[in-house]
């Protein structure tokens, strides 16, 4: 798929009408999260190879206005802590792997990584399990999973005291689940009930249904037997779950990870299906595939489509009337995303279920709700730079806008000639930008103006832009000759 495919049927059907005053339903329930990765990387001045590599993630929520300052100076701090430790462990890692790669011409580098997955993220509670991994040498690499929960108002990080009030039978629960899923594997520790029993704490993580708790390789079992996830649902009385922290709003969405299938009852019979995804290569390379599934019983629906080079998240989403669909994020050309699309019901109705295309994606937002969540694409009326908008299902699947323009993050500009504009914060008066003046770039509407914020005062302002053709012009001007700090790719 190319960009230019924007003028195709599938893509004009799929654009979103403008949202109506009152659309936003779920706003005060609903955060927005986004997990970016960093990368740390050191390599050999002579050969090139690479020696060490360190890569995190910046965890984080976007929101308008003041709210949830807590919650966001918490993700700061967590993020600052997260970043030193990152570069501690590069510092490390390059020391050592210097040693290695004297002594043997095979070494291919020493990594540390992670993984975040959002679970929740709402007004009780932000909570998210973070995969780690890292390889010094040896047969094997170290894994595990640290689950990590906030307090969306205080922004304090939850303690197992503060959601549960029975350790004893939060234990006791555990141990039977254990003694279900793995007794009979005979891979548990022989004092693994004893362990258990008498941990003070426990890792966990708040889902959308339930506690996760983690045991990482050799917590409890061998390296064999990998990481285990125990979830305690928030239904189990026993355990005494703090309301406080208990989800508002039911379930809307799922993350669908490939070759992973996801049960859930999408045909409403009560009882769950067997949802998958699977990717297949082109011979040439030149573009990936993929097959999405559902299993009803022995009856399977599916459908073919293209995504691109690969697809970087998928999800099913509740449809607000009832009926599920199935988005998948694609990436293209110079790190360009978009949707691909599938209704569940009219696949598995067997009415023809053809992928349907959106020019708007996940990127690093991460969505929670099917009633409010954050698209992405790459602007380029002023700049090439990343522009979000909200947007929810709409009843017939497709994304749906619930806001005209896009927001901005991070442009700074400077005025290189005065500039014409129109006063937002006041009364609509035309106004003069001078030059030398630094502003943020705020929103737009990607076709004939920019708001932006001048960095001094505060003050909004409405520049029009003429974004007819290129080059595109302010006033008649070469918009380059306007400003300083533009970026255009290409």
């Amino acid at each position: 798929s190319s960009k230019g495919d924007e003028t195709s049927e599938a893509t004009d059907a799929a654009k979103a009408p403008e949202a109506s005053e009152g659309t936003e339903t779920s706003e005060d329930l609903t955060l927005y999260p986004f997990v970016e990765k960093e990368y740390l990387s050191d390599y050999d001045d002579i050969s090139g190879k690479l020696l060490a590599q360190t890569e995190y993630c910046r965890v984080g929520i976007h929101d308008d206005g003041e709210k949830h300052t807590e919650l966001k100076d918490a993700l700061l701090a967590y993020n600052e802590e997260k970043r030193a430790a990152a570069a501690e462990e590069q510092a490390f890692l390059l020391e050592t792997a210097r040693a290695a790669a004297s002594e043997t011409e095979d070494f291919y580098g020493y990594q540390s990584s992670s993984e975040v997955k959002i679970l929740r993220a709402d007004e009780r509670v932000f909570s998210f399990a973070k995969s780690v991994y890292s390889f010094t040498g040896g047969a094997h690499g170290n894994s595990g999973v640290i689950g990590v929960s906030f307090d969306s108002k205080t922004g304090e990080e939850l303690r197992l005291s503060n959601v549960i009030s029975d350790k004893e039978a939060l234990s006791a629960y555990i141990t039977a689940r254990l003694e279900e899923e793995y007794g009979a594997m005979d891979m548990l520790f022989e004092d693994w009930k004893e362990y258990v029993g008498s941990a003070a704490d426990f890792n966990f993580a708040l889902g959308p249904s339930g506690m996760e708790v983690y045991f990482d390789p050799y917590e409890i079992g061998p390296y064999a037997l990998g990481e285990v996830t125990i979830e305690v649902p928030y239904t189990e009385e026993s355990i005494g779950f703090n309301e406080a922290f208990l989800p508002a709003k039911e379930q809307s969405m799922w993350e669908l990870e490939a070759y992973d299938e996801l049960m859930l009852d999408v045909d409403g019979d009560n009882e769950a299906e067997a949802i998958g995804l699977s990717f297949q290569a082109q011979e040439d390379q030149s573009q990936s595939t993929y097959t999405f599934y559902v299993m009803d019983g022995e009856e399977t629906s599916s459908v073919n489509g293209i995504c691109g080079y690969g697809m970087d998240k998928a999800y099913i989403l509740k449809k607000p009337e009832g009926g599920y669909v199935f988005y998948g994020d694609c990436k293209s050309d110079n790190d360009w995303h978009y949707l691909t699309m599938v209704d569940i019901d009219t696949l598995m109705a067997g009415d023809g279920a053809d992928p349907t295309e959106y020019y708007e994606a996940f990127y690093d937002n991460v969505p929670v709700s099917a009633e409010s969540f954050y698209l992405e694409t790459r602007g380029s009326l002023i700049s090439t730079v990343p522009e979000r908008r909200r947007h929810c299902v709409a009843g017939n699947g497709l994304p749906e806008a619930l806001q005209d323009d896009f927001i901005i993050d991070g442009l700074i500009l400077t005025a290189k000639k005065d500039i014409k504009c129109i006063s937002e914060s006041g009364k609509g008066e035309e106004s003069t930008i001078p030059a030398g003046t630094e502003l943020r770039a705020v929103s737009t509407d990607e076709s004939s103006y920019i708001i932006a914020e001048l960095t001094a005062s505060g003050e909004a302002v409405r520049i029009e832009v003429n974004g007819e053709s290129w080059p595109h012009t302010i006033d008649g001007t070469d918009i380059e000759d306007c400003f300083e700090g533009l970026v255009f790719a290409g």
